[in-house]
């Protein structure tokens, strides 16, 4: 039985709440320190900036800070407030680059998860059939399906937990949530070429 690990404050929730279950818990990086460590390696001088919808991030980047994670962690809204003080505009990009595939684009949405380990799984020529995953969206699942692995009572093999509901993309450090948020995103997502996870 496992627990995902890329949601800080479904961490933060095993580690204070059911620390009897930190063993069930993935040791897969969340993506923001994966990216940060890429970036490093890069280039050992870069100063890595997490910009998201994520206030627990924050968090995060304490917490992982000699481990080679994102230097800071910005939300959304604190960007956005910053470049209105300054008056700064962006500029539309071509929305040409391609670096991930649709399982990691859909990472940060409930589900996400799940779908890419399934595939990874799948795209390795292994059954995924014979995993079975437990989804929670939002914190009140989340702490529902820890009582019940704690108890030796869920029968699913990964647990996959979202603190907000809907998964990061509805964090409360978003600009924008909704509808006009879920439109937008389901556009590029539309944008996205075939490539496979391993690829």
């Amino acid at each position: 039985k496992m627990t995902t690990s890329c949601c800080p404050a479904f961490v933060n929730m095993i580690q204070k709440h059911y620390p009897a279950l930190v063993s069930n818990m993935s040791t897969t990086v969340s993506p923001m320190t994966a990216t940060a460590r890429m970036i490093k390696a890069m280039d050992p001088n870069a100063i890595v900036v997490f910009v998201g919808p994520c206030i627990a991030k924050k968090g995060e980047v304490l917490d992982s800070i000699i481990q080679g994670s994102a230097d800071y962690a910005l939300t959304f809204e604190e960007l956005h407030v910053m470049l209105r003080a300054k008056e700064i505009e962006f500029i539309l990009d071509t929305e040409e680059l391609q670096q991930a595939s649709i399982y990691g684009k859909k990472f940060a949405s409930a589900g996400g998860v799940t779908a890419a380990v399934l595939r990874a799984i799948e795209e390795k020529g292994s059954d995924h059939k014979e995993y079975v995953a437990h989804q929670c969206n939002g914190a009140k699942e989340c702490k529902k399906a820890l009582v019940l692995l704690r108890n030796g009572k869920i029968k699913e093999d990964l647990i996959e937990g979202m603190i907000c509901e809907g998964g990061c993309v509805n964090g409360p450090g978003s600009v924008s949530v909704g509808p006009v948020m879920n439109r937008n995103r389901n556009e590029l997502l539309g944008k996205a070429d075939d490539r496979e996870i391993y690829r």
